[in-house]
């Protein structure tokens, strides 16, 4: 295995207020610069400089802490305002999925995936100052999923499996 790196999504499905059944609810992908969990071991996992196991425990912690703190990056596109209308939405709940990706030779071969499906934000998400400036987004997870998954090889599909 050649030269290993991490890639993140996080995905944030906001099912509107007054929607009618047929209406599709907001998604939101977000760019992750690092995460931590408020409670636990005392360290922001940033992704550039990484690895696995720090990843799993890190989402393991997510869900004993049952909180996960997030560090966006600016984006063009209002992220922030958008989050932050969320937010104000005095402790609604939404869909989250976050998944790291493990790629090796330009090829996923592993993927973390943690899922809430009733996360709330503790708070308006808040700038924090310094290179580069990010957005700190603390949030409350609940019904909370954690899986692994696993390349089958050459078709490059990934298996899953609870954990």
């Amino acid at each position: 295995m050649g030269n290993i790196r991490y890639e993140s999504n996080l995905q944030i499905v906001n099912y509107l207020k007054n929607a009618k059944l047929n209406d599709r609810p907001e998604v939101f992908h977000v760019p992750v610069h690092s995460f931590e969990v408020d409670g636990g071991t005392e360290r922001r996992i940033d992704l550039t400089s990484s690895d696995e196991l720090t990843i799993g425990s890190e989402f393991e912690q997510a869900r004993t802490y049952t909180n996960f703190v997030f560090y966006i990056l600016p984006t063009k596109d209002f992220m922030a305002v958008r989050l932050m209308n969320i937010a104000q939405t005095n402790g609604k709940h939404f869909n989250l999925t976050f998944n790291v990706s493990v790629i090796a030779d330009g090829k996923v071969i592993r993927k973390l995936n943690l899922e809430s499906y009733a996360a709330r934000f503790l708070e308006a998400p808040l700038y924090v100052a310094g290179e580069p400036p990010l957005l700190k987004a603390r949030v409350r997870l609940q019904y909370i999923r954690l899986e692994h998954g696993q390349s089958n090889g050459q078709d490059n599909s990934i298996t899953y499996k609870q954990i």
